[in-house]
């Protein structure tokens, strides 16, 4: 991995997602395991790129909006802000990575199903190398899975 070329990307760590209802698998301990990621990403000179979902109603610019305090972004570190999934859907991530010159995306964040899935099929289909940081993603469970059943790697 070249550091030069390599970005970690912190998806929807929302202030608001840790006082649902339902609570984020492992949501107690993500915050703090992602804070190391980007601490250990920092000191390898590896740039972070945050990305916050906008719901387009009455959360924006709220506390529940914010990203996690335990995560807030360093100066200099950009917010790209996001209307769906796609990190890259009408957004400036694309010119952002392009003009770093950044070919390979550490991933981390929330919700392992719709948005870090998402932004990781639509960086494939660009071209980008993609690692799905482990320990970094979680998830709501579902109907029918349990978070850790849809976070768990396919078996081979």
């Amino acid at each position: 991995m070249s550091t030069g070329t390599t970005a970690l990307l912190i998806a929807d760590m929302q202030t608001g997602l840790f006082h649902l209802p339902e609570p984020v698998y492992q949501g107690e301990t993500l915050p703090a395991t992602i804070r190391r990621i980007h601490t250990r990403a920092n000191t390898a000179q590896i740039p972070t790129i945050y990305v916050q979902h906008n719901t387009g109603g009455e959360l924006n610019g709220t506390l529940a909006w914010e990203i996690h305090p335990d995560l807030a972004p360093r100066a200099g570190e950009p917010v790209i802000q996001k209307y769906t999934p796609d990190a890259f859907y009408e957004t400036s991530l694309q010119a952002l990575l392009d003009e770093r010159n950044i070919r390979h995306l550490l991933l981390t964040g929330f919700a392992t199903d719709y948005c870090i899935d998402t932004t990781c099929r639509q960086a494939w289909s660009r071209g980008y190398r993609v690692t799905l940081v482990k320990g970094g993603h979680s998830t709501l469970p579902s109907p029918r899975l349990s978070a850790p059943q849809i976070i768990a790697p396919p078996r081979a």
